[in-house]
C-alpha cells in the first residue's frame, strides 16, 4: 500500500525541468513533416486518452490516434486544433511541445 501511495504521489507531483526529457510516448505511424528545430511535426485534436494503458492523451489526426504519456498540463488544449512537435518515430518518440493552431 505505501508503494502505491509513492507512485500515485509521484504522478500528481508538480512537473520538474527534466520531465520533459523522461515523457515516454507510443502510437502509431503517421503522415509527419520536419519542423525547422529538426524534429517532427503532427497536426490533430487533443484529448483526454481513452485508454489510459496507451497515455493520459491522444491526438487524433483524422486518419490515426496517437497516444501520449505526460507530466505536463495542456489540459488548456484539450478539443482543439494543436501542432505537435517531437523527435523520433510515432513507435518511440520524446515530445518537444504541443501548440494551439
Amino acid at each position: 500500500m505505501l508503494l502505491a501511495g509513492f507512485f500515485i504521489y509521484k504522478q500528481t507531483s508538480a512537473p520538474s525541468q527534466t520531465d520533459k526529457s523522461k515523457d515516454k510516448n507510443t502510437g502509431k505511424q503517421a503522415e509527419t513533416e520536419k519542423s525547422k528545430s529538426g524534429g517532427q511535426t503532427l497536426e490533430g485534436t487533443l484529448k483526454t486518452s481513452d485508454n489510459l494503458k496507451k497515455g493520459n492523451l491522444m491526438i487524433s489526426t483524422g486518419k490515426r490516434t496517437i497516444y501520449l504519456f505526460t507530466s505536463r498540463d495542456f489540459s488548456s488544449l484539450l478539443d482543439k486544433n494543436v501542432t505537435v512537435t517531437y523527435n523520433g518515430t510515432l513507435d518511440n518518440f520524446t515530445l518537444d511541445n504541443i501548440v494551439a493552431k
